[in-house]
């Protein structure tokens, strides 16, 4: 067992409020950082002193080894200067704090820590695919997501993400035991798409060596039964529902969630009475999005069928959920 000092000034509410600390890989310039690189040195056991306010605020006790995760939402426009993927590993905290609330919201990942304790049963399944992500300059000619499928992947597409940047992926078939050192990433991206001549891809695949911001993952789905609650402990997002990103609708489903739940509980006035409405207003629009990106994935990785299907799979997911929720 080890024990590590964190200052955690900017980030101690959200850390310890969500039980986990999360470091970028690097500094803004491309460097390596030590302090950054101790995350990956951590092993469940180890004990965390949480230093902020001039003060040892709480302490915490390490769940797991670090793993590759994006900056938590909850950070704002603390640290915007940070790379947008990073390391995270949980934490069991304490701050002496005790609470009793009339209704709980687990919207803790598709790792969910509450869904593990209400639902045990519900896991993550591989869906045979990794996705490679990596930021890049956006090309001055893209004006929306562009999607090249029927190559050596299944699918390799470009994002824009504001006027000036851009991300660049493949989701590919996957050995689920395949794992990259970061010194790896580019080198092994870049020849990946190497037989994509396409100028726009290019373009993107020239910036790879000076991107500080390449990751790979493995995907995974999951739904979980309805209902979503046990008793007044509610399952909300991609800890309910989680699925390979083919139709870009995780997020959505997930800010969905939390529409409908604010609207029921407001119209309601009861826990008890939102929470009985919920996964049946839900379910039906969150496993339409699961079931069909676990088929595109299957098809993909299989080679099923041809661009035409996919195509047409997709639009149809799309036009049911134009409707209203």
């Amino acid at each position: 067992m080890r024990y590590w000092w964190v200052n955690q000034n900017q980030t101690y509410r959200h850390e310890v409020r969500g039980g986990y600390l999360w470091s970028p890989k690097r500094n803004a310039n491309g460097g390596r950082n030590p302090f950054y690189d101790f995350m990956r040195e951590v092993a469940p056991g180890d004990v965390v002193l949480s230093f902020a306010d001039t003060l040892i605020k709480a302490i915490g006790f390490i769940a797991s080894h670090a793993y590759e995760a994006p900056k938590p939402l909850e950070f704002g426009e603390v640290g915007a200067y940070w790379d947008t993927i990073g390391w995270r590993v949980d934490v069991r905290f304490t701050d002496g704090s005790e609470g009793r609330y009339d209704l709980m919201v687990g919207a803790d990942g598709v790792h969910s820590k509450t869904r593990a304790r209400v639902f045990p049963d519900t896991i993550p399944a591989f869906c045979g695919q990794a996705v490679w992500r990596a930021g890049v300059p956006r090309p001055k000619d893209i004006l929306t997501t562009e999607i090249h499928v029927g190559g050596p992947f299944g699918v390799v597409g470009i994002c824009p993400v504001s006027m000036d940047a851009a991300y660049l992926y493949i989701v590919e078939a996957a050995d689920p035991s395949m794992r990259y050192t970061d010194s790896e990433l580019a080198a092994v991206m870049t020849g990946k798409l190497e037989a994509y001549t396409g100028p726009l891809v290019r373009e993107c695949v020239d910036h790879l060596p000076q991107s500080t911001a390449i990751s790979y993952r493995h995907l995974e789905w999951l739904l979980l039964p309805a209902p979503w609650n046990h008793g007044r402990v509610l399952i909300i997002g991609d800890a309910a529902h989680c699925n390979p990103p083919v139709l870009a609708q995780g997020a959505a489903m997930g800010i969905e969630d939390a529409v409908v739940l604010a609207e029921l509980l407001a119209a309601t006035g009861s826990a008890d009475s939102a929470l009985a409405d919920f996964s049946a207003r839900r379910f039906p629009r969150a496993s339409l999005v699961v079931n069909s990106s676990v088929q595109l994935c299957e098809w993909e990785v299989k080679h099923l069928v041809g661009p035409q299907e996919i195509g047409q799979l997709m639009l149809d997911s799309q036009k049911a959920l134009c409707q209203p929720f």
